[in-house]
Order: C-alpha cells, then structure tokens, then sequence
C-alpha cells in the first residue's frame, strides 16, 4: 500500500517521517462504493491499521483536510504495533 504525496507532506508538517509511517504500515485510502475507506494511493485518509498476530485486526481513520477520526466498526480493540 502506499502513501501519496499530500500525505508525505501532511505527515512531514507534524514531524513525522514518511519512511517511519510506510514501515508502520500507514497508507492513503479513499471511500469505497459503500462510503466505508478503500486503499487509494490518491486518497485523502491516512489508514493506521492495528495488525495483531501479522493480520490487521482493526484500521484507525484521519482525514487530512477537516479533522475527522474513526474507526473500523465492530472490530477488535488493541494497541497500535502490538506485534512489536
């Protein structure tokens, strides 16, 4: 997955290295026919997904324009990088 160029310079604005976030497994996404988030490298949400055992067991959401945060609905609470 990738991350595009509006969010390397949103995330490089907060101090935050491009590099760091991709290992992290942060990309961009865009919304899917169902309104839900879909990987989308010209997407304008910023996907932090919580991997537990290697598989994504829930996926936290931030727009980069207006300040919005969510979450994948029903899925599992844990830490971000727990598998670390």
């Amino acid at each position: 997955m990738t991350i595009n160029t509006q969010a390397v310079e949103w995330l490089q604005a907060r101090a935050i290295d491009p590099e760091t976030a991709s290992r992290m497994g942060i990309y961009t996404a865009g919304r899917g026919p169902d309104g839900e988030p879909w990987p989308d490298p010209a997407g304008n949400i910023l996907v932090f997904p919580y991997i537990e055992g290697g598989s994504e067991v829930n996926a936290k959401y931030r727009t980069m324009g207006e300040k919005r945060f969510w979450q994948r609905k029903d899925a599992r609470k844990t830490f971000f990088n727990a598998d670390v």
